[in-house]
């Protein structure tokens, strides 16, 4: 009786476990939600120590209880607890997977956001830059002085094109990056 209620705890706290690792397995299309779903990796993965010590006791009470079985019921009881221990050990594997989708996820929102963040502040200033200077240009000297500091912005847009490049290679990989904020 002990064994078949602890075996029942078990099984029951697998299947929780399990349920719960199902809903983060599915790969969300936002940071927040990523970021979410790891937390509650994280917790589930703390939680491994708990089932590892139920399954351990439901170890030892299984050679305990086969003992004292008859030979069908000792088989039984074997088998289920096998079948309990390969769950478990699926359950380690499968949480390690998710896992790294999820952290592999994070970083591709992460990456995209900061090549982003850059751009939007470089964009910012060099706007601010060319619409503060909007004086009448009288002589020749004036309107060099201000052509040179086009090609100076000129120059400046081109050594950003190589972070536009690598957003633009990043984003058709994953639709689900794209946003009209970073369009």
């Amino acid at each position: 009786q002990q064994h078949n209620a602890l075996y029942g705890e078990c099984q029951d706290w697998l299947d929780r476990t399990r349920e719960k690792l199902n809903q983060c397995a599915d790969i969300p299309n936002s940071l927040p939600e990523v970021n979410s779903k790891l937390n509650t990796v994280k917790l589930l993965r703390q939680s491994l120590e708990q089932g590892q010590n139920k399954l351990r006791y439901l170890l030892e009470l299984k050679e305990k209880v086969i003992m004292n079985t008859e030979q069908a019921g000792a088989a039984k009881i074997q088998e289920d607890t096998d079948n309990l221990k390969q769950e478990f050990d699926k359950l380690i594997a499968d949480l390690q997977e998710v896992r790294n989708k999820l952290t592999s996820r994070a970083a591709q929102f992460d990456d995209i956001s900061k090549i982003h963040k850059l751009l939007v502040e470089w964009l910012d200033d060099i706007d601010q830059k060319i619409q503060s200077d909007d004086s009448l240009l009288n002589d020749l000297s004036e309107k060099k002085a201000k052509l040179e500091k086009f090609k100076t912005f000129n120059r400046d847009i081109d050594s950003h094109n190589d972070l536009v490049n690598k957003l633009n290679l990043k984003l058709p990989q994953d639709s689900s990056l794209k946003s009209k904020e970073i369009e």
